[in-house]
């Protein structure tokens, strides 16, 4: 093919009706077809993908983009010529994308507006229709967010026949309760969606007379020819054939290679690649930025130049390829914004030897983006592009191909975002409790951010990063602070600047600007401070203040003239995985894949779809119950990403086991009168157990650590695998569905279902929590938990009861109370008396119930109940029922049950 275009002009013997043309390569030979389409066709991307999903809503905004490129012809390599009749059917570059988080559907009218939120990963099949046989398959799916991109698929078709090929997208989803939803509105939504390309199969060529093609042979006089024996006729005959020929191929040559690229140039433009197969989006992320950059690969492009009013064409080299690049550089926002100043990144495109610059991109600080585009000739084939990325020295890459990325000084950049940070303790006023002095100033800290680079500082050195505090300083009010004695006061005001110290991890901070974004006439001006530390550590901020203030003119002199206040505050960041697999050797098995061997165990590594079986639930740890998720498997990883991927070595396997407390941590129960020492988390060992064998996970984890994932390499298959906490001294292994502490309710039912109807208006709250160790009680022998109820009330606003009988609303009573009311906590199945914590206490016709606690088992599920008493009297005034009961005692229930068991 890269030979280019030809002609030639042969003299043949006969009328050539019977003309054909053969080709012949692997020991096969095929003969030329009549309206046949070009071996080889490609779709272009797809606006969207028709709905298939229910009708019952007309529009759905799914933003879902398909592309189905087709291929169909004799030979594949790799998959050699097809059999005699056959012809090879490649589905290669097909994906989905979606851009949007979620989902909109609208009613028929186009009126009510639903999101829905992605709650799974998404699924596409591809199918050939009439094709029953299961295509060969080369890797797997790829899912990338909500998009897909299609492993190569290839099946054997009829060579005559017209082939459909259809792409079906299906992603689940749940309805967003925050957002406005008619009623009625289905809890889940499955976006499906799809779309098709009709690949038209071959008619054989008819002969003249319309009937199949075929051989036609006719009797031809020998004597005719005999002129061909003179050999000056035969001489000019030849000479005037090669020359007809060679003008032929040196035209077909130069019409050929008129819009063909030189290896190494570009033009600026935005071409569309006609034969285009592949067309991907990458991210590079730098500080301050973020370049997004799509690469689409072909041979063949164009463009409309609207100022010529023409058609711009261009062909690749010789052996070579088209790059059409567009990219964007987004400007970070917030506290990221900042760390890069003016500096520009250097986009370039690379393939064997030759490399071209696309872009020296840089956002200036009034644009949140610039974006650009560039069409590029490269050698080699797409297999050897790479995208390169060099910011102040530094470089990073990907694959075009693999997606692939080499990160390098910018990998801390990638990380996953964490669970936040947790306060630490704030001195905020004098140590001495009894001192005269209350302050009115503050330690000020926004927070902490990590960057490998940082603007007048450049990159950090080798396995360090910047950590940024922003926002740090001194926030005083108008008197600084107070001085009482009896009846003797003094106000204070500040003098002079505050003194601020800024440490992490004990490292003070020796480099400050002023906060970015700071209005210049803001009162309490503060400051960012930068330290150098170790790449991913747990990082401890603690901010100090000292205020000097002096003692207000015409206060009581009897208070001090000056005093200084030292206040501080401070946050805890955990430690931040990085985003390469790190592999910890320790195991003791021959190598697998990515040298791995059983006892390893493997940060930072992320599952693709269908890698694992998961097994979700909840385990016991110290202060509350834990979500974690189990994954065995016996590869992890994609082999195009950063970490790659990792296989078990034979005879074991991998197990991922990922936590994450703010997924339905909702706070311990606090026994009342606990310490301060019962009342700090006391930490939980994690440890996997399979096969006969323990594995550490986590030492001590507390619920502010955030969460966390792991990888272990373990013997034998892993089907027994399951993790252990260890909480004082005991272990424990079940997992429990649903959530560890149940919400209140709004109202009580009628205990007794009497035949009148009462308006008692009486609201319920009952709040439940099961778990091991509770502050004040410690943790629960083992097969058992503690359940407490705690903060339950049973609440009246109106003074009166007004009761109807059954079926007559015109017969009503209205009653008084007489009495206090009480209320009883039960546990059904329980019979031992709970421990109860102080007393229940009413207020007016309201009861706001004790903590109480019981040991219940571990496995099984248990129902509460909570019950509400009134005793009234009838008010015969305000009454229109004759007959009625002179008394009325107001009994109302209701109960929640944990789901366990």
């Amino acid at each position: 093919m890269a030979d280019g275009a030809a002609s030639v002009t042969l003299v043949v013997a006969g009328d050539a009706s019977d003309a054909r043309l053969e080709s012949s390569f692997g020991g096969r030979t095929f003969g030329s077809v009549a309206g046949s389409t070009p071996t080889r066709t490609v779709s272009s991307s797809y606006p969207g993908c028709e709905d298939r999903s229910s009708k019952t809503w007309r529009t759905t905004h799914s933003w879902v983009t398909c592309t189905l490129p087709v291929y169909r012809g004799v030979y594949v390599p790799g998959l050699g010529i097809a059999p005699a009749g056959k012809e090879w059917l490649v589905v290669q570059g097909a994906n989905t994308t979606r851009e949007d988080g979620y989902v909109s559907v609208y009613d028929a009218h186009d009126k009510a507006d639903v999101d829905y939120a992605p709650t799974g990963p998404p699924t596409v099949s591809v199918t050939v229709d009439g094709v029953s046989a299961k295509p060969r398959v080369a890797g797997r799916d790829r899912v990338l967010g909500d998009g897909v991109r299609v492993a190569t698929r290839a099946w054997l078709v009829p060579a005559t026949d017209s082939t459909t090929v259809r792409l079906r997208y299906r992603l689940p989803t749940t309805l967003v309760p925050a957002h406005s939803n008619p009623a009625g509105t289905p809890a889940t939504y499955l976006v499906d969606v799809s779309t098709t390309t009709t690949y038209p199969g071959a008619k054989r060529r008819s002969g003249r007379n319309g009937s199949p093609g075929h051989n036609v042979h006719r009797d031809v006089n020998t004597h005719e020819l005999r002129w061909w024996r003179r050999r000056s006729v035969i001489a000019v005959a030849l000479l005037l054939v090669a020359a007809v020929a060679l003008s032929a191929v040196l035209f077909g040559r130069h019409e050929a290679d008129k819009d063909r690229m030189a290896v190494g140039e570009s033009r600026q433009g935005d071409y569309a690649l006609s034969d285009g197969s592949f067309n991907q989006t990458y991210h590079f992320a730098v500080p301050g930025a973020t370049l997004s950059v799509s690469a689409a690969v072909g041979h063949e492009a164009s463009m409309v130049d609207r100022a010529a009013g023409e058609l711009v064409t261009a062909d690749a080299p010789s052996g070579g390829q088209l790059v059409q690049l567009h990219w964007t550089l987004f400007r970070a926002t917030g506290e990221d914004a900042f760390t890069a100043g003016s500096h520009a990144s250097r986009l370039v495109v690379r393939s064997q030897q030759t490399s071209v610059l696309v872009a020296s991109a840089g956002v200036a600080p009034a644009r949140s983006y610039s974006e650009g585009e560039r069409l590029v000739a490269l050698s080699g084939d797409l297999s050897q592009l790479q995208l390169t990325l060099t910011f102040e020295g530094r470089t990073q890459s990907i694959s075009v191909a693999t997606g692939q990325r080499q990160m390098g000084a910018f990998a801390p950049l990638y990380r996953p975002v964490q669970a936040g940070r947790a306060p630490a303790m704030a001195q905020e006023q004098p140590r001495d409790p009894s001192s005269p002095f209350v302050w009115e100033c503050r330690a000020a800290l926004r927070g902490m951010t990590r960057t490998p680079y940082l603007d007048g500082l450049g990159w950090a050195s080798q396995g360090h990063e910047w950590a940024v505090v922003s926002a740090a300083g001194a926030q005083v009010a108008g008197p600084a602070a107070r001085w009482t004695d009896g009846d003797h006061a003094a106000s204070y005001t500040a003098v002079g600047t505050p003194g601020v110290s800024v440490t992490v991890n004990g490292e003070r901070a020796t480099t400050s600007r002023r906060t970015a974004g700071l209005d210049d006439d803001d009162p309490d001006p503060t400051r960012d401070y930068v330290v150098p530390i170790r790449t991913g550590v747990a990082a401890a901020v603690r901010v100090g203040v000292v205020v000097s203030a002096e003692r207000d003119p015409g206060a009581d002199t009897r208070a001090p003239a000056r005093t200084t206040m030292r206040v501080t505050t401070g946050m805890d960041f955990p430690a931040v995985p990085d985003p390469r697999s790190q592999v910890s050797r320790t195991g003791w098995s021959p190598q697998g894949g990515h040298g791995t061997r059983v006892g390893d165990r493997i940060e930072g590594l992320t599952a693709s779809s269908g890698q694992l079986t998961e097994q979700h639930g909840y385990l016991p740890v110290a202060f509350g119950a834990l979500p974690i998720t189990v994954g065995t498997g016996t590869t992890i990883g994609d082999p195009d990403a950063g970490g790659g991927e990792v296989r078990a070595p034979d005879g074991a396997s991998l197990v991922q086991v990922s936590w994450d407390p703010k997924l339905g941590f909702g706070g311990p129960a606090v026994w009342p009168g606990s310490s301060a020492r019962d009342r700090r988390d006391p930490g939980t060992d994690l440890t996997l157990v399979t096969g006969g064998h323990r594995y550490p996970l986590a030492k001590a984890f507390v619920m502010a650590d955030g969460a966390a994932s792991v990888t272990l390499v373990v013997a034998g298959d892993a089907s027994d695998a399951r993790v252990e906490s260890r909480v004082g001294g005991s272990s424990f292994t079940s997992t429990i569905s649903g959530e560890a502490r149940d919400g209140g309710y709004p109202g009580c039912e009628d205990t007794l279902k009497t035949s009148t109807q009462s308006n008692a208006d009486v609201s319920c709250t009952l709040p439940v929590y099961r778990g091991v160790y509770v502050p004040g009680l410690g943790v629960a022998p083992d097969g058992k938990e503690w359940l407490v109820v705690q903060g339950a009330s049973a609440t009246r606003v109106d003074q009166d009861v007004t009761v109807y009988a059954t079926h007559a609303d015109s017969k009503r009573a209205v009653y008084t109370p007489t009495g206090p009311p009480t209320v009883s906590v039960t546990v059904d199945g329980v019979s031992a008396k709970p421990r109860v914590a102080g007393s229940d206490t009413v207020i007016g016709d309201s009861v706001q119930a004790a903590t109480r606690a019981w040991l219940v088992p571990a496995t099984n599920s248990t129902t509460v109940r909570l019950r509400y008493r009134l005793p009234t009297e009838i008010v015969p005034e305000d009454s229109h029922w004759p007959g009625a009961p002179t008394t009325h005692e107001v009994d109302v229930s209701t109960a929640t049950t944990d789901g366990r068991g």
